[in-house]
């Protein structure tokens, strides 16, 4: 079954039938090469050695299947929703290694660990299909993974002028990741943390309490700088983005429940 959807998604435009065995023996079981034969062979797949399997990963950079997969998962987005939505985030990979080397590098984790790790950006349509992984050093931050990945990708697939909207979470709200997102043209969902509500809203609650309807939207406004002043509690209502009367400030849409 794994296999049969494999070839749909087209990834059996990469000749390696070896290659194909591994990705599914790691849908199956995510484990190291060197146990990937033991899944296979659970599979009842074709036996083989250790150091083919090695080979074969090596023609990963030589026969430029990173290429080969991002192109068949761009038609397949494309042919199935489009790329006006895009969501991003990353995640940290950590290794049970004594010393670092140019990429594992120890780094913040969130579980507090202190092994080496590497820093991995994914890029997905509005399903979660994905279209663009990108690795970092372990000590990485986060935040500047961001613009690399959404560039790689325009780039790869002659993009240009596309109209695309980014989603990302608050981990990825930095104002150079905002103002980049904006030169580029390209618009953003960046979700915020609930400690910055009370000055997003603050004429809200000034005026109306803490009080909210279940999915109640609300319109505010985010200085660019931070010794900006956009929100003024005098004014009951809130201030609604426009480019003419806020050209130094981002519009933001405010989801309450």
């Amino acid at each position: 079954m794994i296999g049969t959807v494999y070839d749909w998604l087209g990834f059996d435009a990469v000749d390696d039938a070896v290659f194909r065995d591994l990705v599914i023996a790691r849908v199956v079981e995510p484990t190291s090469k060197a146990d990937a034969a033991r899944v296979l062979a659970d599979l009842d797949a074709e036996a083989v050695s250790y150091r083919t399997i090695q080979r074969h990963l090596a023609k990963v950079i030589t026969g430029d299947y990173r290429d080969q997969i991002a192109a068949t998962c761009f038609s397949h987005a494309t042919d199935r929703g489009g790329l006006s939505l895009l969501l991003y985030d990353v995640t940290t990979l950590y290794f049970e290694a004594g010393n670092e080397d140019d990429l594992r590098k120890v780094g913040y984790s969130k579980e507090r660990r202190i092994d080496p790790q590497i820093v991995v950006g994914l890029l997905v349509d509005r399903t979660g299909f994905p279209l663009e992984i990108g690795c970092f050093e372990g000590n990485t931050a986060q935040t500047t993974t961001l613009v690399p990945i959404i560039t790689s990708f325009a780039n790869r697939h002659d993009l240009g002028d596309t109209p695309m909207v980014i989603a990302a979470d608050a981990g990825m709200l930095s104002a150079s990741n905002l103002s980049a997102l904006d030169e580029a043209g390209l618009g953003f969902i960046v979700g915020s943390r609930n400690a910055k509500a009370p000055i997003d809203l603050a004429s809200h609650f000034h005026w109306n309490g803490d009080v909210f309807t279940d999915g109640q939207i609300i319109d505010t406004v985010t200085p660019r700088h931070a010794n900006s002043t956009v929100n003024d509690v005098a004014h009951r209502a809130e201030p609604v983005w426009n480019p003419d009367d806020h050209g130094q400030a981002w519009g933001d849409l405010v989801l309450l429940g």
